[in-house]
């Protein structure tokens, strides 16, 4: 039926901030009460806006689609009253609040609060003021919720306690009076998950291959879902895994919370692996040779790659830029190349005193897990900066200029990591002494092996051969350099 001509045309406005029971019950309850003002006012009700389960603070993570509908619709001189169980239902941001007042002083609007049973017409300066009042207190408890969960989750951190959800691996433990969380034990079959997930990284498995295995085994994800390779990272690469809670970048040690699943080495040996900016640049089931992408041209530096002529491969350095000179600075035979670095690593691994150098001691070992802390502690600084700038709006410039500073922070850091990365399998090599080591590197795969040569080798460049010179020794022409160990 068509209102009639006198009738004011309402909107009716409900919102809840958190609705535990998803039975939108407090909007339902709120819609009801703002129906029957329009009813005894007389007021057509054009249409019911709802958003459930929706802040209204700028702290807010979720849009609201029927506010922003409504604000649209008042623009366009749709409505004569907007209908509001409270003010703080309308909006808790001040700037936008106050937005909607000069809207409505403009076009006329009226503003009905139910639980004040009172009418507002901004128009009128004591009533603009009120409900602009009201606006700054809304936006002032907001505030004060916003800065007392901060808080807690800061006591929270420095005790070390857990935050959020449980995390994967763990069971919590609550008292059985008062139901409070009292502490947290290893979870055995997810803890069982996460070590074989260390298992695998370290061995060099593609995240990806982990993920399918599991998938294929029907062992399920955090989320009871199908795994993918940038979960395994995310999880696998948490701190409390080896008993530490982070907050803002910064480590506590809280075993009694966090009971250690991984080996620190372990760990480190992951977050080495999966940080290094180098692991990118090729992925591992797309590796077929020792070297390629390993070594480095002799001459312009450039990495080697594969090429193919009569059947046979070799490595060579990029072509040179288009205009004249060589195609390429060298080209040599894979077999002979890997050969020759293979005898190198074999026998370096059999010296007792160059291979215990190569193992990494405990000194290098701690030099390695402080860089890759203070490298993990300032993503998670960035991460966690992202959030806060979103929240306090923060300009474009000055999130760019705190994230330049961290980044370049970083690079120096990841820079210092390469020059002290061990790799985990040269200590398997070399554990059950030299005469083992030959038939041990038979048993590694490709990617095996390439880590286990960067884990000894800083450089490996492949020289010009010269001409006339068709098979020239092959310390001429390959020349290593070798990781110094403190």
């Amino acid at each position: 039926m068509t209102p009639a001509k006198d009738l004011l045309r309402a909107a009716v406005y409900d919102r809840v901030s958190a609705d535990r029971r998803r039975d939108a019950r407090s909007v339902g309850e709120q819609e009801t009460a703002n129906v029957a003002a329009c009813d005894r006012y007389g007021w057509h009700v054009e249409e019911v806006f709802t958003d459930n389960d929706r802040s209204a603070s700028r702290f807010a993570r979720k849009t609201r689609p029927d506010w922003e509908r409504l604000v649209e619709q008042l623009s366009a001189g749709r409505f004569d009253v907007i209908v509001l169980w409270e003010p703080s239902r309308g909006d808790r941001e001040l700037e936008m609040w106050a937005r909607l007042l000069n809207t409505c002083r403009r076009d006329g609007v009226l503003i009905h609060i139910t639980s004040h049973d009172r009418t507002y017409d901004v128009r009128r300066p004591r009533d603009w003021r009120t409900l602009a009042e009201d606006g700054v207190d809304s936006a002032y408890e907001s505030e004060k919720v916003s800065e007392r969960i901060r808080r807690g989750t800061r006591a929270r951190a420095a005790e070390g306690r857990p935050h959020g959800k449980r995390l994967f691996g763990f069971q919590r433990v609550y008292d059985a009076t008062t139901g409070q969380l009292v502490g947290q034990e290893i979870h055995p079959e997810q803890a069982a998950t996460v070590r074989a997930i260390a298992d695998m990284v370290t061995r060099g498995m593609p995240l990806t291959a982990i993920a399918t295995q599991f998938n294929q085994e029907g062992i399920l994800s955090p989320r009871g879902a199908m795994w993918r390779g940038t979960q395994i990272k995310r999880l696998i690469l948490n701190p409390a895994y080896i008993g530490y809670r982070t907050h803002l970048g910064e480590r506590v040690l809280s075993p009694e919370w966090f009971p250690p699943i991984l080996d620190e080495q372990v760990y480190y040996v992951c977050l080495s692996k999966l940080t290094d900016p180098a692991r990118g640049e090729q992925r591992p089931s797309s590796i077929k040779h020792l070297l390629s992408g390993l070594a480095v041209c002799g001459v312009c530096g450039s990495r080697v790659r594969i090429f193919k002529n009569k059947g046979r491969f070799g490595y060579t350095c990029k072509p040179a830029a288009p205009g004249g000179g060589p195609s390429f600075h060298v080209s040599r035979h894979v077999g002979r190349v890997d050969e020759y670095i293979e005898g190198l690593v074999i026998r370096y691994l059999q010296h007792p005193e160059l291979a215990a150098m190569m193992v990494g001691d405990d000194e290098s070992a701690a030099e390695l897990r402080s860089i890759l802390a203070e490298i993990e502690g300032k993503r998670a600084y960035l991460d966690q900066f992202y959030v806060q700038a979103a929240e306090e709006k923060l300009s474009a410039r000055a999130v760019a200029a705190v994230e330049a500073a961290e980044l370049a922070e970083i690079e120096v850091l990841e820079r210092r990591s390469r020059r002290v990365r061990f790799s985990p399998q040269i200590g398997h090599l070399v554990e059950a002494g030299p005469e083992q080591v030959p038939q041990r590197w038979g048993a590694l795969d490709v990617v095996q092996r390439r880590e286990v040569i960067a884990g000894i080798f800083e450089k490996i460049e492949i020289l010009p051969i010269g001409p006339g010179r068709r098979t020239p020794p092959d310390e001429e022409s390959v020349r290593v350099t070798r990781r110094v160990r403190r």
